[in-house]
């Protein structure tokens, strides 16, 4: 079923006609199990939300109002990071909170932070740093965090610098301060 033919050189060639394969539904189904535990062991998508719960109010909560919360941020390194990558936990610390279900497995897409802060001059390297971010006087609702370590200064969030990995949404609920602990843990990758 071959044709033979002549090209615009004059040199022969050969032309096969090839029929469509049609692909079988045990095929499919077998390639979309496969997709499916890849996914899932390589724990794709949102992370369990972080470790928080109720804490004291301070002196940083003041001027928090009736009705609305505030959310502290206690911010570590992974110790796998501060073993691979110290020099990668060092540099301009940047928070962004979101509004709970505003980020996804890729990030928060075209979604805007509703608050935010960035602290100067972050050394998460040590086995016991950490630093915090208090956030007073916020709406009291679910929240998600992104951040980042800006190693080389750019204000970018670039391939290789280490950032969390998006997380499901926890509570700040009213009336109270609510302290949550956020792991720099993934170098970025995209």
């Amino acid at each position: 079923m071959a044709k033979k033919g002549v090209n615009g050189y004059s040199k022969s060639y050969m032309q096969v006609i090839q029929k469509p394969q049609v692909l079988d539904l045990k095929v499919l189904l077998k390639m979309g199990l496969f997709c499916c535990l890849c996914l899932g062991s390589s724990q794709c998508g949102l992370r369990d939300e972080p470790q928080s719960g109720a804490c004291s109010m301070g002196d940083e909560c003041e001027g928090t109002s009736e009705q609305n919360a505030c959310l502290e941020l206690v911010i570590r390194a992974d110790a796998d990071i501060r073993k691979d990558k110290p020099g990668k936990l060092k540099g301009k610390l940047h928070g962004a909170v979101y509004k709970g279900g505003d980020v996804g497995a890729l990030g928060p897409g075209d979604n805007e932070n509703v608050y935010g802060d960035e602290i100067e001059d972050v050394d998460l390297s040590g086995e016991a740093s950490s630093v915090v971010m208090v956030f007073p006087n916020i709406e009291a609702r679910t929240y998600q965090i992104l951040m980042y370590i800006d190693a080389n200064g750019d204000d970018e969030a670039n391939i290789g610098e280490i950032v969390t990995f998006p997380t499901d949404a926890f509570d700040a609920p009213a009336n109270q301060k609510t302290c949550t602990e956020i792991t720099l843990d993934t170098p970025k990758y995209l």
